[in-house]
Parts: C-alpha cells; structure tokens; sequence
C-alpha cells in the first residue's frame, strides 16, 4: 500500500467531549494551581478563568502572560 492510499484511509480520533461549564468550574475551583507552560499562546482564557476562580495562575512570560498575569499580583510569571 503506497502512501497516499495509507493517508486516504487514515480516519483521525473523534475530538473529546466538552466539559461542562459546572465541571470546569468546580475543578478549577478546587485546583491548588493553574499553570500554563504555552510559548504559543495567543490569548490564555483558560488563564482568565482560572483566575476568575480564585486560582493560583503560573504563566510563562513568552507568550501572552504578561497581557493576562499581573506579576506577583494575579498570578505569576516565569521564564520558562
């Protein structure tokens, strides 16, 4: 079987199941942290919602951390 026929029958796995706004909110309710390691990121709302929490929030300071974390006031920033 040639490569374009393997890549023809390649079905990819179905996308996972959404999480409801109460199970979010109860698990990050309960997180003793939240941290987010993206260097990619181009906007965190998951970092928003946690912080909207009340949850500890660990951003990395190369992507869009800064716009979202205060340093040592809303969360925390690091290098990598």
């Amino acid at each position: 079987m040639d490569a374009g026929t393997r890549l023809a029958r390649y079905k990819p796995p179905p996308p996972p199941e959404r999480v409801s706004t109460p199970v979010l909110l109860q698990a990050l309710n309960a997180a003793e942290v939240a941290a987010f390691p993206s260097y990619t990121e181009t906007f965190g709302l998951a970092a928003v919602e946690a912080m909207a929490c009340g949850c500890p929030t660990v951003y990395t300071k190369r992507s869009c951390g800064p716009e979202i974390v205060r340093d040592g006031v809303t969360g925390l920033l690091v290098e990598h």
